[in-house]
């Protein structure tokens, strides 16, 4: 069932977090960079409460622009709320532009998040046996939840994670030039802008 969620497709100009806290464009990233990550198969992570995970940093394995031209993407606005040196309180937005089906990670331990659930579900359904449709349509159900204007995603701030609320999502125009990590040496994560996104593995 993980082929049926994608590769996260990232919009040109969007940041990936380096191993050491600083920023590099989704389309000057090489194979061979080391990003930070969160490490879900190691024995120690807790799934339930990442926010007590500690940051790790993998390299890239493969990271391509996307050739095919017209991926159904979106561009999501964020908004964080925190309070400043001086005590104030500020306002900041931000903004992502991935393809429909890459996940984000949602805030408060909701797991993984898509905008497109409703297709993937469906997408589940091209499995000619009605037992292997069902199965697939119960383990995707529980590993993903749909991304809503409203809710919550974990985003990174000084390697704590802090959470961005979702304040529109829009369809993105299909000539966006769109990016793709499609494999990690180790981890399942990578930040754009700074907001959690997975990346699965095979």
């Amino acid at each position: 069932e993980k082929m049926m969620i994608q590769y996260p497709h990232i919009g040109k100009g969007y940041k990936i977090t380096m191993k050491d806290g600083s920023y590099k464009l989704i389309e000057d990233i090489k194979a061979g960079d080391e990003i930070q990550t969160y490490d879900m198969d190691h024995e120690d992570f807790d799934s339930s409460n990442i926010h007590l995970n500690e940051q790790t940093s993998t390299k890239v394995v493969e990271c391509y622009k996307e050739e095919k031209l017209n991926i159904p993407s979106i561009k999501i606005e964020f908004k964080k709320d925190f309070v400043n040196e001086d005590g104030d309180k500020v306002e900041e937005s931000n903004s992502l532009t991935v393809s429909k089906k890459s996940c984000i990670m949602g805030g408060d331990n909701q797991g993984f998040m898509v905008s497109d659930l409703e297709q993937i579900l469906e997408d589940a359904t091209e499995s000619p046996e009605t037992e292997k449709i069902e199965k697939a349509q119960e383990e995707i159900s529980e590993m993903l939840k749909q991304l809503d204007v409203g809710v919550d995603v974990s985003s990174d701030s000084d390697k704590d994670l802090i959470s961005q609320k979702v304040i529109s999502i829009e369809e993105a125009p299909l000539d966006v030039e769109m990016y793709c990590i499609s494999e990690l040496e180790n981890g399942d994560t990578i930040f754009v802008n700074d907001i959690l996104v997975g990346v699965w593995r095979d």
